[in-house]
């Protein structure tokens, strides 16, 4: 009984363990943004590293919300990939959230901003969250993300 109850709360611990370290991602490496506390609760993240530059958001894709972005000025900064992590859970739950991806790099030298929304595609009034990230490309073509709001 007691070999059970020690497994059962190591299971339990174990996945535990397992959704808070998926909780976030950044498995790129570089200069971490700080983000500004009002963006917080969107589980927002950003990286630097030379030519790209990686934004992630939580994300609940069961929901039917998605983030999305348009850039003001087209061709200065483009998307690189884009992919969505479901959290870690066990076989047959349904509902669980993850983290929405972006890597982005220079085109041409010049300023942008992206504007991010989070909302139902189909639905103009479900938006929940909109985050703005201004992003500089110099001649080189490194990435530099000059404010986030």
């Amino acid at each position: 009984m007691k070999k059970a109850a020690v497994g059962t709360a190591s299971l339990i611990m174990a996945l535990l363990i397992a959704s808070c370290a998926s909780s976030k991602a950044a498995n790129v490496t570089g200069k971490k943004v700080a983000i500004p506390a009002s963006l917080e609760e969107t589980g927002m993240e950003a990286v630097e590293n030379g030519t790209t530059a990686a934004i992630s958001f939580d994300a609940n894709a069961t929901t039917g919300y998605s983030w999305d972005y348009t850039f003001d000025d087209e061709g200065i900064i483009e998307e690189k990939s884009s992919s969505y992590d479901t959290d870690a859970h066990s076989e047959g739950i349904v509902g669980y959230g993850g983290r929405q991806h972006y890597a982005f790099k220079a085109v041409r030298a010049g300023s942008t901003t992206a504007r991010f929304k989070y909302r139902r595609p189909w639905d103009p009034d479900s938006e929940v969250y909109r985050v703005s990230v201004d992003m500089t490309a110099d001649a080189a073509g490194n990435i530099h993300i000059t404010a986030i709001y």
